[in-house]
Parts: structure tokens; C-alpha cells; sequence
């Protein structure tokens, strides 16, 4: 118990629950990808209409090059989009995430570690549940 203390003691001091090291995409590198896909999306739609103004003056025994080429980029951009989509859930996500553990840091300091523990269980883990989210953490004791 005394660990788990020390976890939540580091928690609130630095007043942010990613004490520990782990792979978690954080929401400014979320928001530096949707930015670069959106970049990379508008680039293939530019590119989509030279494409097609291109094939209204071009002789009409290429346009099957062009309209192949179009349904390439078509195919591109529709899976830009749907990976545009689900970074923006993602975004979205981590955000609802991080503002639930900040409500939930300012409640523990509000509250002091001594008497949280006092809480009963449900409400620890409750608690705990809100501050560590999908992660776990297992205690052992040697």
C-alpha cells in the first residue's frame, strides 16, 4: 500500500497521472498527425483536379489513363479520410480522457491522500479506475 502511496504522492505533485513510462499517444502528437493528414489529403484532392482539367483537353484515346489515374487517387483519398476519421476519434478520446484525470488529480489534492484511503473501496477503486483508465497496475510484494 505504501508504493501505491508513493504513485498517487508522485501523481499529484506533478499533478498529471503519466508518472509512468509508457506508449500512450499523446494528444499534441494526435493533433501534429490529423494536422499532416489533413495536409497530405488536401494534396491528393489538388491533385484529383489537375488531373480532370487535364483530361478535358487531353485526346480522347488517354482519357482511360486519366480515369484510371483518378480512381487511384480516389481510392487514396477515401482511405486518407477514413484514417483522418478515426485519428479525430482518437483525439477526441484522449482528450474526454485527460480532462476526466485532471478533475479526478484536483479532487485527490482537494482531498488529501490520508483521507482517501479512508474512503471505502468502492470509492478507492472508483477513484483509481478514473486516475490509470485502460492501464493496470499490479503490486508485488517480495
Amino acid at each position: 500500500m505504501n508504493r501505491l502511496n508513493d504513485h498517487l504522492r508522485q501523481m499529484l505533485e506533478a499533478q498529471s497521472a503519466d508518472i509512468f513510462a509508457d506508449a500512450r499517444a499523446d494528444l499534441p502528437s494526435l493533433q501534429r498527425r490529423l494536422t499532416k493528414l489533413d495536409s497530405e489529403i488536401t494534396s491528393v484532392e489538388t491533385q484529383v483536379r489537375v488531373a480532370i482539367r487535364k483530361q478535358v483537353s487531353a485526346p480522347e484515346e488517354v482519357h482511360g489513363i486519366f480515369d484510371e489515374e483518378i480512381k487511384k487517387l480516389s481510392e487514396q483519398l477515401k482511405l486518407m479520410r477514413e484514417a483522418r476519421a478515426r485519428k479525430q476519434g482518437e483525439s477526441l478520446a484522449a482528450q474526454q480522457y485527460n480532462s476526466v484525470q485532471q478533475t479526478t488529480l484536483e479532487e485527490l489534492t482537494q482531498m488529501t491522500l490520508e483521507r482517501f484511503w479512508k474512503q471505502e473501496n468502492r470509492l478507492i477503486n472508483q477513484t483509481l479506475h478514473r486516475l490509470m483508465g485502460k492501464r493496470r497496475l499490479v503490486m508485488l510484494d517480495h
